[in-house]
């Protein structure tokens, strides 16, 4: 760049008169800047408190679906343990039903003896195995009664584990949703933040090259002044840019 010569003591009677000019043209783009950055960072704040609701529902999903496996799994060996009882059930039953049969035979074959004998003589051997038998339908019976007990505890719990599953399916929906929900937010805040950056660098751009045109053939001291500046303006654009990127990052 070329620079006119000038007298020193002209330069030096020009300077000072030239000094608030300088300074007022420095300090505007700085308040302009500083403007700019307060009105960005409720923008950062916002996007720092989607991104921590989105990491709370993350977490919360994450918890939530050892928590279904677990239940899963015990609902599938109840209803395991439901049929083995059921089949058990029905094998008793079974042989209660043969068992009373065999009793009715047995007291049938000792009404038979008796009428054709026609004596009054007991029969110890039949009446102790019949007496035998009786116990032991009595036995099977009330075996039959606590098992058809423990099957009803068992329905009633199996139909608690469904209604906590249901409930847990929905919840499980519902943080899904608000997962959706806020992943919609960010991308649409980090989107209006990249426009706003955008924006904000293609005004910082035209402006300077405004300022910049005017100036090309002034004395050192507005040159000299016009470095400072252009420095100062580069270091609080790379600082809001630095902010941006940790916010998204976060």
């Amino acid at each position: 760049m070329d620079f006119e010569l000038s007298d020193p003591k002209d330069s030096s009677e020009v300077l000072p008169q030239q000094l608030p000019e300088a300074e007022h043209q420095f300090r505007g783009p700085e308040i302009e800047l500083h403007l700019r950055r307060d009105a960005l960072r409720p923008t950062m704040l916002v996007l720092e408190c989607v991104h921590r609701d989105r990491g709370q529902a993350q977490r919360s999903n994450k918890e939530t679906e050892p928590l279904s496996q677990s239940k899963q799994g015990d609902v599938i060996k109840y209803i395991a343990k439901q049929a083995f009882l059921k089949e058990t059930v029905c094998k008793l039953q079974s042989e209660n039903t043969l068992l009373r049969q065999q009793l009715e035979v047995a007291r049938n074959e000792a009404r038979s003896e008796k009428t054709m004998l026609n004596t009054p003589e007991p029969f110890p051997d039949h009446m102790g195995k019949l007496e035998a038998m009786s116990r032991q339908v009595l036995m099977l019976e009330e075996g039959n009664k606590e098992l058809i007990k423990e099957c009803r505890c068992l329905k009633d719990r199996l139909c608690q584990y469904e209604m906590d599953r249901a409930e847990m399916e929905a919840r499980m929906r519902q943080l899904q949703q608000e997962l959706a929900d806020t992943r919609k937010k960010v991308s649409t805040l980090e989107a209006s933040l990249e426009v706003t950056a955008h924006h904000q660098t293609n005004s910082e751009n035209k402006r300077q090259d405004g300022e910049r045109k005017p100036h090309q053939t002034a004395n050192p001291v507005y040159t000299a002044l016009d470095c400072d500046l252009n420095c100062e303006v580069r270091q609080d654009r790379g600082f809001v840019d630095k902010g941006s990127g940790e916010c998204r990052h976060n």
